[in-house]
């Protein structure tokens, strides 16, 4: 219980250890782009063809249809009585506004909010949102380990504090999952899971997290490429293990959408390519994966409450 409460007092506090974060990591990217005029990173996002465009569009809308993925294996892994199509309004409003708010100021309350409305228990929300959460992590690791363990990624001073080797920590990610999948094996668990009855899924129902969430990440990082690509020689494996630990980084920052730590992060690793293209492409990003999918998920959020409020009267 006492571990519990300290849990709890932590997940309030994260919010709070972001603006520090967030600070730093704005001082950061300023002392990186002080020397690039406002004017060459417009004149960068003038250049984006209509062919880039809609190739980007198109990878947005298929990643954020594998995003549904997630809740959809989390409800029917629970055998919880939701609909597809509530399932699919649930998962896309979290996901827009988690990666624009925060995980806590969006995808969780928003999860409660939907889930709870359709006859959702406390614990079974809980559980969906921790295997929706288990399915991101086990996935990034897989995906982040084999990347990491085949692609020679560079890294800065600038990020030796927390790695050094981008090869040991591929192998520390993999090992990771692979001890997972050996606890679910044997049926292991430490106390303080078994206590709050946590149970490992099957191997095929892990293998079938790592496949979406990887797919998840590699169709991001497809967007992110085909932004790049007219200003890096770098091929797609390497913004791909660029991609993941940009990604790695805003997660453990709690800095909502990782604002200003992914941009650090991605114009850090890539010396190749010009600052002020580089940023062009991450702006471009931010409002074609972020921004246009939020006002699409706001969009139909109030649609949906405008919609229950009529069955209601």
């Amino acid at each position: 219980m006492e571990l519990t409460r300290v849990s709890d007092k932590l997940r309030k506090l994260a919010p709070l250890l972001a603006i520090p974060i967030l600070g730093v990591a704005l001082w950061l990217l300023y002392k990186e782009l002080k020397h690039y005029n406002i004017h060459d990173i417009l004149s960068a996002l003038r250049q984006i063809t209509p062919g880039r465009l809609a190739v980007t569009l198109a990878l947005v809308a298929v990643n954020y249809t594998v995003l549904i993925a997630y809740d959809w294996l989390a409800v029917w892994y629970l055998k919880l009585q939701v609909p597809l199509r509530r399932v699919a309004l649930a998962a896309l409003i979290a996901y827009v506004t988690s990666y624009n708010f925060g995980v806590l100021l969006g995808g969780t309350s928003v999860r409660y909010r939907f889930y709870s409305r359709w006859g959702l228990s406390l614990p079974e929300i809980a559980r969906l949102v921790a295997v929706i959460t288990l399915t991101c992590w086990l996935g990034l690791f897989a995906l982040a380990g084999v990347v990491f363990l085949i692609e020679p990624l560079s890294i800065s001073e600038k990020f030796r504090f927390f790695v050094s080797n981008i090869h040991v920590l591929g192998v520390i990610l993999l090992a990771a999952v692979a001890a997972y999948f050996g606890f679910g094996a044997i049926n292991w668990l430490p106390p303080i899971l078994r206590k709050h009855k946590f149970e490992i899924p099957p191997a095929w129902v892990t293998a079938w997290q790592i496949i979406i969430a990887a797919s998840d990440f590699a169709l991001a990082a497809a967007v992110l490429y085909v932004l790049l690509d007219p200003w890096t020689t770098a091929s797609y494996p390497l913004i791909l293990g660029v991609y993941l630990l940009a990604m790695v980084t805003s997660y453990l920052s709690h800095v909502p959408g990782g604002l200003g730590v992914f941009e650090l992060v991605v114009l850090t690793l890539l010396p190749d390519a010009n600052a002020s293209h580089v940023l062009s492409s991450l702006l471009a990003f931010r409002v074609i994966y972020f921004l246009l999918p939020l006002a699409v998920g706001l969009a139909l959020w109030g649609g949906y409450e405008l919609a229950t409020r009529r069955e209601m009267k």
